[in-house]
């Protein structure tokens, strides 16, 4: 199978599902939505950006085996399913945006097929970007405590590609060279 798992990886707010959603534009890539127990956001949609299920329904799909992985973040699951994943690579490239756990897992599945991309920015620019968000302080203190932790690993993945401010096109051509170069 010559369609590749792009696993993008790094903190909230770094620009993963803005890279994820113009990759799809080129119609060789489609993204498979994490599962989540989190309410939906202002602007989201069941099925586009999430699959949002209660934590009973969750559960359950952990129970069956429905996840590579999953994480309890902030009291609210999160998880990747599998079978959305096998669907996806009959016909195009599969983009993921997880955490580094998560990454690991997917890529310990899935050895050749999965490409693990850490997105990278400074934990000041991520600050910024989450209050524009519309994220509390609380949640942006926390997630900025992840970050310091996360960046510190980006070495341990695949690649790195740093998304600067106003280089969002950069960045998502980056990541199709790399996937174009590892389709072995």
């Amino acid at each position: 199978m010559k369609n590749k798992i792009v696993v993008l990886i790094g903190a909230g707010g770094c620009g993963k599902t803005s890279i994820a959603k113009k990759l799809m534009e080129t119609n060789k890539y489609q993204y498979s939505p994490t599962t989540t127990s989190r309410k939906m956001r202002d602007g989201e949609k069941h099925g586009v950006d999430y699959f949002f299920v209660s934590e009973n329904e969750f559960k359950n799909m952990i129970e069956n085996g429905d996840f590579l992985e999953y994480i309890l973040f902030n009291e609210n699951y999160y998880g990747t399913n599998k079978n959305n994943i096998l669907n996806i690579l009959e016909n195009k490239h599969c983009v993921l945006c997880i955490d580094g756990v998560g990454a690991k897992k997917v890529k310990k599945f899935f050895p050749k097929q999965a490409v693990t991309i850490f997105i990278y920015v400074p934990e000041k620019e991520l600050a910024k970007r989450m209050k524009l968000r519309g994220d509390s302080a609380d949640h942006i203190k926390k997630r900025i405590k992840l970050a310091k932790e996360e960046n510190a690993k980006k070495h341990e993945f695949d690649f790195i590609i740093e998304n600067k401010n106003g280089a969002l096109e950069k960045a998502v051509q980056d990541v199709i060279e790399i996937v174009e170069k590892n389709r072995k």
